[in-house]
């Protein structure tokens, strides 16, 4: 039986590459997947984190009223989290069980592992950006634009 928790990490997935979701089955249970698929309304929130609106993870810092900046990508064309052309995202973020951010090279080692275990090879996005695992080669797959309503 699949633990309710991985369940739900795998019900966030949405449209993510098929490797993710392979991934996300062998990471070690106590880690959490906290976002895949964006659609551009939810790109360009991120985007405004620490720019125009409070970052809700991280307090406001001296010099930075808003914290830190979340991103740098404006919005989902230019994130391994937008749909490209293939019909899939290319991210997802992780919150891996007790580790702290300041544990990031630590983070780094250890998503690459497990994404070797899972029989995939993965990048390790970062700073600014939330601690994520990405499949390599995304930006070489075009983006698929929004489709008009």
């Amino acid at each position: 039986m699949t633990d309710p928790l991985r369940l739900e990490d795998l019900a966030k997935m949405g449209q993510s590459h098929p490797r993710l979701v392979g991934f996300v089955r062998t990471m070690p249970s106590d880690w959490r997947v906290v976002s895949a698929t964006r659609t551009p309304a939810e790109q360009a929130e991120i985007y405004s984190w620490g720019r125009t609106k409070q970052n809700p993870y991280v307090p406001a810092l001296i010099g930075h009223p808003f914290g830190p900046v979340a991103t740098n990508a404006s919005n989902a064309c230019q994130s391994p989290h937008g749909v490209r052309s293939d019909g899939f995202s290319h991210a997802c973020d992780i919150r891996p069980g007790r580790a702290r951010m300041e544990d990031y090279l630590l983070l780094r080692h250890a998503l690459e592992a497990v994404g070797l275990m899972s029989g995939a090879s993965f990048t390790v996005g970062g700073n600014p950006d939330y601690p994520h695992a990405e499949v390599p080669g995304w930006r070489q797959v075009p983006c698929s634009p929004p489709k008009a309503a």
